[in-house]
């Protein structure tokens, strides 16, 4: 891991957030998951988070294989949005339209934001609950955040651009910690190791993407 390459990048990313959970005999990722924090979208304390290896063996018993490489501290990373949002473990319309306006109010129009969050909500709403559990709002929230950086990079020579300051200078590919800065500085609202890791086994071998590798999965749709 180039130690020193990320230590540059990563200091006081603006928006950004190293979480310190109180958590118990976990098994922790290579890089500490970020949070995002843009717009109003607040967290409590850490200090009024608890988490132990049982709540996390709880959620991945009923959450499906795609959750079960999730690291603890990851996986508790992905849980302190959901708790913001949700009511009893579920996420209802009026608390999933103040995630989308953080996302995306700058961008979408207000006149079209209802439209839009809606299209979004009867997406993530999968078993049609009216309500969005917290398997469903990892996976959807991915896929949105893929998307948005996707758009970005699309304008101009961005991902170029992108590709050329985040890539390792040793290999001149964009491995796993290049990957995970550039979603960290595209504001995925979580980023994780893993994350980083199922986008390379998707797009490239699993260890990195060459350049044409990541214009290619950057415009594909």
């Amino acid at each position: 891991m180039a130690t020193s390459r990320l230590s540059c990048l990563t200091r006081l990313r603006p928006g950004y957030r190293t979480p310190t959970f109180l958590v118990h005999r976990l098994n922790f990722a290579s890089q500490t998951p970020r949070l995002w924090s843009g717009g109003d979208f607040k967290y409590r304390k850490d200090d009024e988070v608890e988490y132990t290896e049982q709540h996390v063996k709880r959620w991945k018993s009923w959450m499906g294989d795609e959750y079960a490489k999730y690291k603890n501290d990851e996986l508790i990373a992905w849980r302190r949005p959901f708790d913001e949002l949700s009511k009893g473990g579920l996420i209802n319309v009026n608390n999933f339209m103040k995630i989308v306006k953080n996302k995306v109010g700058s961008t979408v129009p207000p006149k079209s934001l209802h439209t839009y969050a809606m299209k979004l909500w009867r997406e993530w709403d999968e078993d049609q609950s009216n309500f969005i559990d917290f398997a469903e709002f990892i996976h959807h929230m991915k896929i949105f955040d893929m998307h948005l950086l996707k758009s970005a990079l699309r304008e101009e020579s961005k991902a170029a651009d992108t590709f050329e300051t985040y890539k390792n200078p040793n290999s001149g590919k964009l491995d796993e910690d290049g990957l995970f800065e550039i979603m960290v500085a595209n504001n995925f609202l979580v980023t994780t190791t893993t994350d980083a890791e199922n986008i390379l086994a998707q797009v490239g071998d699993g260890k990195s993407l060459s350049k044409e590798e990541f214009l290619r999965w950057i415009n594909e749709d």
